[in-house]
């Protein structure tokens, strides 16, 4: 019997998502992108950079930022999704938000890595036993929505 899907809020995560910057600290967002137009120089962009960005230009900035360390966190529909700049780097930040947040064993994770570009996909479990990153290794995702 599969385990019911919890509101983000009731684990303590805003429902719409987080930037984690370079030094961990977490940065509530409604969207991710625009999120970048609103303020950013809380993302080390200037107000030139992001003015007249369209979505195309908005994700490519993300990009740039992951790059740079930034981390993009969304718990949507049950599963957790991590964009990042390496897996490896960011290890221990995805077990913290999982351990602080409750995250099941049984629950779906998807991390993508910026470089080299990479997708993984698994339960939680795989991620801490690490199997998913020898099984599970997809054709790059584009699960973000951009509104």
């Amino acid at each position: 019997m599969a385990e019911p899907v919890v509101d983000p809020k009731e684990r303590g995560l805003p429902p719409e998502g987080l930037w984690v910057s370079p030094d961990g600290e977490p940065i509530p967002v409604i969207e991710h992108l625009l999120a970048l137009k609103e303020a950013p120089e809380t993302f080390g962009l200037s107000v030139r950079d992001t003015e007249r960005a369209g979505l195309i230009e908005l994700r490519e900035l993300a990009v740039k930022i992951i790059g740079e360390g930034w981390t993009r966190f969304r718990f949507l529909g049950g599963v957790w999704n991590f964009e990042v700049n390496s897996i490896r780097n960011k290890k221990d930040l995805i077990e913290e938000i999982l351990v602080t947040h409750q995250a099941w064993p049984q629950e779906r994770i998807i991390i993508s890595q910026a470089s080299p570009k990479r997708d993984y996909q698994g339960s939680v479990s795989q991620f801490y036993d690490r199997s998913m990153f020898r099984h599970y290794e997809l054709g790059h995702l584009s699960r973000w929505r951009f509104s």
